[in-house]
């Protein structure tokens, strides 16, 4: 899978003072981490549903997109360690380990 990496991200969104998640991150790493984790959430939610857009491998290496920046950026070990822990996509318990995360920003 494939690691988030800044000089992509610039040529996919723009220079980095223009990516609103760069920016959310320069005002808190705990929201910016709050913020790519609950999208990862979406994505992984949206990906395992039984709806029209269920199964869209946009979502699957969104969901993993999200996991990597946050990874990137978290400077708490024990934060870290939860997020990293969310690489398994682990379904029944991926939602879980999400908003524990969440609780801790």
């Amino acid at each position: 899978m494939e690691q988030f990496n800044e000089t992509e991200n610039a040529l996919k969104y723009g220079a980095k003072e223009s990516d609103v998640i760069s920016q959310i991150f320069a005002v808190s790493e705990k929201a910016g981490i709050a913020f790519c984790i609950g999208n990862a959430l979406k994505y992984h939610t949206r990906f395992n549903s039984e709806s029209k857009k269920a199964k869209n491998p946009a979502d699957f290496h969104k969901t993993f997109d999200y996991i990597d920046r946050a990874k990137n950026k978290c400077s708490s070990i024990v934060l870290l360690e939860k997020i990293i822990a969310l690489e398994t996509l682990n379904a029944p318990s991926f939602k879980e380990k999400c908003l524990n995360i969440l609780s801790l920003c």
